[in-house]
């Protein structure tokens, strides 16, 4: 279990896309698992988009999740969750196979990578549509986007997952 923070450290320290401050990491070894999680934490979310792109968080993370999928196609489960001040991802792998997780998160934290023309028209479609549904569909997120809007002026007065139709006119 101690080799595998060292990998996870030196990985992603090594990455360009992270910033000055070092990254704070917490290791809780269990020994009898037979799975390791790793989490990755921005502290952007939907409340940190301009008004003009208002969901943008949503779209980056979806561009970032699947640049690390490719990067490390074998892992177990996978996924990414955007809020209001932070975007969370997360990766399950096998105890074993700790080197696929370090690999997705490199991939995740490397901006430097290029990302196509499809996966972004995709990505920007995937959070549009979230961004609807948020908007329109799921009670929970229509009411506390009702709410923003009441509640809130300038920027802070959005839907609760972006605004679709400023994500489409990315």
């Amino acid at each position: 279990m101690r080799r595998v923070i060292g990998l996870v450290a030196a990985a992603l320290l090594a990455a360009p896309s992270v910033s000055s401050q070092a990254p704070v990491w917490t290791w809780q070894p269990m020994p009898d698992a037979t799975a390791t999680v790793f989490a990755v934490l921005w502290r952007h979310g939907f409340d940190d988009d301009a008004g003009h792109e208002c969901g943008a968080a949503g779209a980056l993370a979806e561009c970032r999740l699947a640049r690390a999928r490719r990067a490390a196609p074998g892992v177990t489960a996978s996924g990414v969750q955007v809020t209001g001040d932070a975007t969370v991802a997360f990766v399950l792998v096998p105890a074993s196979a700790a080197a696929d997780g370090v690999a997705f998160c490199g991939a995740l934290l490397d901006d430097t990578v290029a990302v196509g023309d499809d996966l972004v028209a995709a990505a920007i479609a995937r959070a549009a549509l979230a961004a609807d549904d948020a908007e329109w569909l799921y009670p929970g997120p229509v009411l506390a986007s009702r709410a923003r809007r009441a509640a809130l002026d300038g920027a802070a007065a959005h839907a609760v997952a972006g605004s679709a139709t400023a994500l489409q006119a990315l």
